[in-house]
């Protein structure tokens, strides 16, 4: 559907930014990364553009480029979201020291967003403390007690 709608206005930003979001959804990183690329040349860029750009080039496997997205999201918002973005990207590529690093920022800027504490005691778990990432994930789920992600983490580090 919206490569239709992007076919019929091509330089339109809100169509290309959407076509962008439903690769990403689809697993099509790099083709998703490619369409940020264009809408970011066709309208202003904006907090969302750069972290949604972000995460898909970190789909893509563009690592640092998507750091650097993320990075220049943080001067439009300098939010926890943005924070625990950058942390999730260090944690997966195994940057553990930064990815704590920006988990420690976003706990500085909003200590009730419940997602650092996830994100933390992933790190953790994934470095093999799981003490550590138990605590983490207690004050995730001590903030949101709904988050389920969080209360089968401390399940599952507490076996």
């Amino acid at each position: 559907m919206w490569r239709d709608t992007v076919s019929k206005s091509p330089s339109k930003v809100r169509p290309r930014f959407q076509l962008a979001f439903a690769l990403y959804d689809a697993g099509k990183y790099a083709e998703s990364a490619q369409s940020y690329e264009i809408a970011s040349r066709l309208g202003p860029v904006d907090y969302q553009l750069l972290l949604d750009w972000a995460l898909a080039l970190d789909g893509a496997g563009r690592v640092n480029e998507a750091i650097d997205k993320l990075r220049q999201a943080a001067l439009f918002e300098r939010s926890a979201h943005v924070f625990t973005q950058m942390g999730m990207v260090y944690a997966k590529h195994g940057r553990t020291q930064e990815a704590l690093d920006a988990l420690a920022e976003a706990e500085k800027i909003d200590p009730r967003f419940e997602i650092t504490y996830l994100y933390r005691g992933n790190v953790y778990e994934s470095a093999g403390d799981r003490v550590a990432a138990a605590r983490e994930y207690q004050r995730a789920v001590a903030l949101n007690p709904t988050n389920q992600a969080a209360r089968d983490a401390l399940v599952r580090v507490s076996r």
